[in-house]
């Protein structure tokens, strides 16, 4: 591949890349013995990555795995280890930790910090994300680099999905596969990776010499991506932001894919810096905003949407400046009293007639069965059924939405699947070698319910029952086998349903969401068929996993 060209190195997740093969479980169980091998998370052009845990510290970590080209590479294998060493010392919240790397069945290793949530791709592809939390991310991002800027570390991949975000929904980067030392400037007929869309011009473009201000460019279309909804290409035109985008807003992020790198912020910090101004901004624009507009405004929505509002001073200026501290002092205080007095009362009486629905507790128990009874579960009524006429058409709504959120658990049911296979098969080799140990003692009926039980497990997604058959129980070394095996199945179903309670309340989100919708279109047929559904989600458990087909 020449120089000018550009290969996309990290599929949209979870989407395997042609030219590497990720091994399977039990061969990477073979190379990291010390380790329990889960699932792969996700395999792409640069490797495949593996959650696991650590044994010896009892801690969960990913483990990435290169392509085994990359360790016949001399030049490569000596960068890989200046690289990884030097992101070994990087901490900060905001970046994965790196916790070892090296070697390991001609495959190149490196070892990290499990970040259990989803990706930023996976929650905001093609769908515009808030100004509040998209900013909120991208701030994130932006220290996180920062940090590692300072080390002389680049990033040169930064976009969505190499962005986790943690259970409180923190974005950490990860990926730094294609990390470089700052400067670099890339020699002739060296491959150029990066991803279409997002990569910095200098980078492709001769003499594609860059520093860190390429990664700042990234952020910048990463920004403007979830603000738009529309993902960049590399080929047509980058979309205009929305009309009603903060002007102020509107200057940073240009300024940040600015073509030209001398016009860009000089680091992440600065820009981060840019960006907090704007949320700053807008969080003080609540206190300097007439507190009785904001009361009727939130009367009036009734769910406190934001609407646009004429901002008012209300402070004079004033040559004295004790007399100014006291005016801004009387309206915080008149502010205080208007929202605590008026603006909560409002809301708390607002919530009991026609407020939101609250988001049930989830009662999903990791131990019980994977089809949580799905014959006792049924469908949602139509609209025909129901015997009802809403304005907007909400069975092609339930129908949309469902579609989105199999797609988006479609790649974590099979890796909870294929761990609850894995596991299944490897107690199935321990037992045979376990049976075939004891000899004729053990007689002929342990390898029969062997293979009994492995059929009554294959029928049930592999999913392994409490207890061993009689003649398997007796022999102590299956036994252990067998609870080691469990208690392996506990960890991988807890896991799952972690991630089942995550999507759940983002399904409920998604509901809420519509209803606030509904309510401005007065649509309360809509609205009564939406809230029928959250309740159902608290009332019946397993509703949730009934509608992903699980």
């Amino acid at each position: 591949m020449s120089a000018s060209s550009i290969e996309s190195v990290t599929e949209p997740e979870h989407v395997s890349h042609s030219s590497f093969q990720a091994p399977d479980l039990n061969e990477v169980a073979g190379l990291f013995p010390s380790y329990d091998i889960y699932s792969l998370i996700a395999c792409g052009g640069m490797g495949a990555v593996y959650h696991a845990k650590q044994r010896s510290l009892d801690r969960d970590v990913a483990i990435k795995i290169l392509p085994r080209e990359f360790s016949q590479d001399q030049e490569f294998r000596v960068s890989f280890e200046a690289e990884a060493k030097a992101m070994a010392k990087l901490n900060h919240p905001n970046l994965i930790g790196v916790y070892d790397s090296g070697e390991a069945g001609g495959l190149l290793f490196i070892i990290m910090e499990y970040v259990s949530g989803s990706s930023l791709y996976t929650v905001s592809h093609r769908r515009v994300v808030h100004q509040d939390d998209a900013l909120k991310m991208v701030i994130g991002v932006c220290r996180g680099l920062a940090h590692a800027h300072e080390s002389g570390i680049l990033h040169r991949d930064i976009k969505p999905s190499n962005i986790l975000m943690d259970a409180n929904a923190n974005p950490k980067i990860g990926d730094f596969g294609l990390a470089s030392a700052s400067g670099k400037q890339v020699q002739e007929g060296e491959q150029i990776f990066g991803t279409p869309g997002y990569t910095a011009p200098e980078v492709i473009e001769p003499p594609h010499k860059f520093d860190h201000r390429a990664d700042i460019f990234s952020v910048g279309v990463m920004l403007h991506e979830m603000l738009t909804g529309i993902c960049p290409n590399g080929v047509d035109p980058i979309a205009p932001l929305p009309s009603t985008t903060n002007v102020k807003l509107r200057g940073i992020i240009q300024r940040a894919m600015n073509r030209n790198p001398e016009a860009r912020h000089a680091s992440a910090d600065e820009l981060a810096a840019d960006l907090e101004k704007i949320t700053a901004a807008s969080n003080s624009q609540l206190i300097i905003g007439s507190a009785r507009q904001v009361a009727l405004q939130r009367r009036a929505v009734g769910f406190g949407v934001a609407r646009s509002m004429p901002r008012h001073r209300m402070v004079k200026q004033s040559s004295s400046a004790g007399a100014s501290i006291f005016l801004i002092l009387l309206v915080v205080a008149v502010a205080a009293a208007v929202y605590f007095f008026v603006i909560k009362p409002s809301n708390e009486a607002s919530d009991a007639t026609e407020g939101r629905v609250k988001a049930p507790v989830i009662q999903t128990n990791p131990s019980a069965p994977t089809s949580s009874s799905p014959q006792k579960l049924t469908r949602r009524k139509t609209v025909a059924q129901e015997g009802v006429k809403p304005m907007d058409d909400i069975d092609a709504f339930f129908a949309r939405v469902e579609g989105v959120m199999k797609e988006r658990f479609a790649e974590d049911i099979n890796n909870y699947r294929e761990g609850l296979k894995t596991n299944a098969y490897n107690f199935e080799t321990q037992a045979k070698l376990a049976i075939n140990s004891a000899g004729a003692s053990a007689g002929t009926a342990p390898l029969g319910e062997l293979a009994s039980s492995m059929q009554a497990w294959k029928n049930q997604n592999y999913l392994m029952t409490d207890t061993l058959r009689p003649s398997l129980d007796n022999i102590p070394a299956v036994k252990q086998s067998f609870i080691k095996a469990h208690a392996t199945q506990v960890k991988i179903r807890s896991r799952f349903y972690q991630r089942v309670r995550s999507e759940q309340s983002a399904y409920i989100r998604e509901l809420n969401k519509q209803i606030e919708r509904y309510r401005e279109s007065k649509d309360t047929v809509a609205i009564t068929l939406l809230e029928k559904e959250i309740l159902r989600l608290g009332a019946e458990p397993g509703y949730y996993e009934f509608l992903l087909g699980l």
